[in-house]
């Protein structure tokens, strides 16, 4: 889609929105919309908007429970999207939860989740579903600085490839994530 590249740039602006409502003392309710635009070298490349209405339960001092749903339409701009089965717009929804352990004498959390994705393309090539893993640990270090380490393990599952012809791929990925943040002002 972008033969002509003359830069390496690539620009995202996002914009979100949360509402938050306790219901009670352990019962968190928030809705987040969002919007994310993306180019490539000043060519459009994605823009996705979204929905996610999600519930926090503090079961105790040290353990959350979070759950949500989201519902994004992703719009990918390539006037190359031929044939057909090639076009990567799509909706995708999302079903998940995590749940996280505090260690307050450590400073630390671990976080562990597990998420359902559904991605129904206009182009029959890019419908799949998916399950996701998740882990990481966050804890604080000296002088006001968190350090966090994150795992996510993806494992897909086409619906129907015909351009290379096979109705049946897996594919797998995995993600891992390191920082560090100062928390100071």
């Amino acid at each position: 889609n972008y033969h002509d590249l003359n830069n390496k740039d690539t620009h995202t602006l996002g914009v979100f929105t949360t509402l938050e409502r306790r219901f009670t003392p352990k019962l968190l309710t928030f809705v987040t919309a969002n919007w994310t635009h993306s180019r490539v070298d000043s060519d459009s490349f994605q823009n996705v908007i979204g929905i996610s209405p999600a519930l926090r339960y503090s079961i105790n001092d040290t353990m959350v429970l979070d759950l949500y749903y989201t519902a994004s339409k992703i719009n990918l701009p390539a006037a190359t999207a031929n044939p057909a089965n090639l076009d990567r717009d799509s909706k995708l929804q999302t079903l998940g939860g995590t749940f996280t352990f505090s260690f307050p004498n450590m400073r630390s959390d671990l976080t562990l989740g597990a998420r359902l994705l559904n991605n129904s393309a206009v182009g029959s090539d890019f419908d799949y579903t998916a399950r996701q893993i998740s882990g990481g640990i966050r804890t604080a270090l000296p002088y006001d600085v968190v350090g966090t380490i994150g795992l996510v393990a993806t494992r897909y599952d086409y619906d129907n490839l015909d351009s290379i012809g096979s109705n049946d791929l897996k594919a797998a990925t995995g993600n891992y994530t390191f920082g560090i943040a100062s928390t100071g002002t």
